[in-house]
Parts: structure tokens; sequence; C-alpha cells
């Protein structure tokens, strides 16, 4: 995300050091409707990995007990 930003940004003079910045990516674009985007697919993106962590877990326990 963070790269991609800086390629967007980097041309126009703005540095992304966080994600908070990145954020300019979008809203650049979309104005209001792209903070809303960058929100929407980062929690969708935690959410998805706090599952896949979740669910390597109960494998893992499950193949440990046989």
């Amino acid at each position: 995300m963070l790269i991609v930003a800086a390629l967007v940004l980097g041309p126009k003079g703005i540095q992304v050091d966080s994600y908070e910045q990145a954020t300019l990516m979008l809203t650049e674009t979309f104005g209001y409707w792209g903070f809303v985007l960058f929100a929407a697919s980062l929690g969708i993106a935690c959410f998805g990995a706090a599952l896949e962590v979740s669910l390597d877990t109960a494998y893992i326990v499950a193949q440990a007990f046989g």
C-alpha cells in the first residue's frame, strides 16, 4: 500500500511515510469516499488476516492432539 501511494503521490511532491498519509492516494481521486474505501479495505484485510491466523492455530492444535 505504501509503495503504491509513494508511486502515485511521489511525483506531486507528497512524501508518504505512514498509513495515515496513504489515504491521500484515494481521497485525491474519490474525495470523501476514497477515505471510506481505504478504511473498509484495511478493515477487510485485517479481518481476513485474523481469521487466517485463528483457523491456522486451530488446525495446528488439532494436529497436535491427533
